[in-house]
């Protein structure tokens, strides 16, 4: 197995975690849980470093069309909206509905996003 396929399983485990760990936050509701939640930012963080290095990896040996930036481009978008979102959502005072449905949508849009920017640097299209 290549070392950019272990990344990409590794990736995609740590989406899968911070779905997880976020559903696990709403459950216990107010006041937040501290623990639960801090493992849960780490691993957005973490999920976002692997897709970094992802990206860089398979840039480096592609030729960059149009596409391949647009794609590159909405996946970093969503991944800096459901930071922003995620931050809202932390404060003390109960955040507006919006932010809390824009933050249940967006990581179907991030994984959807990062996945097309692999299919897309990988060459398949």
């Amino acid at each position: 197995m290549k070392p950019i396929d272990i990344r990409l399983i590794s990736a995609g485990i740590l989406f899968v975690l911070v779905i997880a760990s976020g559903m696990w936050v709403t459950r216990l509701g107010r006041p937040l849980n501290m623990v639960i939640f801090t493992a849960h930012k780490l691993i957005a963080l973490a999920c976002l470093i692997m897709m970094i290095l992802i990206v860089r990896a398979l840039a480096k040996g592609a030729a960059m069309n149009p596409a391949i930036i647009a794609a590159i481009v909405c996946t970093a978008l969503f991944f800096v909206i459901m930071f922003a979102t995620g931050v809202v959502l932390s404060f003390e005072k109960p955040a507006p509905r919006l932010v809390l449905l824009i933050h249940k949508i967006v990581p179907a849009l991030t994984l959807a996003s990062s996945a097309i920017t692999v299919y897309l640097l990988k060459g398949f299209a």
